[in-house]
């Protein structure tokens, strides 16, 4: 996709900016195949640093991983708990199973759906801002039927690289299979 506006507008100098250590590029199964040894399962990080052009890395990190080649910008006083209550990570054990809808490749769960719907209302209702939760599923088809129900920040794990939200909510969806 970079490639069009690089070469449409004959570009002598490139700034790119991001993150070669994040995920690569999401591709569609049938593009993926017709991809296969095309390199487009690459980013343009990856082709360009393998062509000698070596990225100027930032200093400054939001993350937990990097083996500590950065320092930290936020620290863990700078985030206190937004319930004191409750602990920094917690699991709920929903009992349900995953499913798919028609002639789809992914999978929702019911159970895991009502939870989190569940969690995200009553969030919202102890007074937590509709911006601080995100809600990760781990099927395009559990994001979707997130959205229907609450309107919150839901979506796959692919789509929400980079994003930051005080609050994450985890649907793995799968129970059985796991693949």
């Amino acid at each position: 996709m970079l490639m069009v506006p690089i070469l449409g507008f004959q570009c002598r100098q490139l700034v790119l900016i991001g993150d070669p250590l994040q995920l690569p590029p999401t591709m569609t199964t049938l593009a993926a195949k017709k991809a296969e040894g095309k390199g487009l399962d690459r980013t343009l990080f990856h082709r360009l640093n393998e062509m000698g052009y070596k990225p100027l890395p930032l200093r400054m990190q939001y993350r937990l991983f990097y083996s500590n080649t950065l320092r930290n910008g936020v620290g863990e006083d700078d985030r206190p708990p937004l319930l004191a209550s409750v602990p920094p990570m917690l699991f709920l054990e929903t009992l349900g199973k995953e499913a798919q809808q028609g002639k789809s490749m992914s999978y929702f769960n019911r159970a895991e759906l009502d939870a989190g719907v569940a969690i995200v209302r009553s969030l919202l209702n102890i007074g937590i801002d509709r911006s601080q939760i995100g809600v990760i599923a781990l099927y395009k088809t559990q994001a979707e039927m997130l959205n229907e129900r609450i309107n919150v920040s839901s979506n796959s794990q692919h789509r929400v690289q980079g994003s930051e939200k005080d609050i994450i909510i985890l649907s793995c969806v799968k129970t059985a299979n796991l693949g």
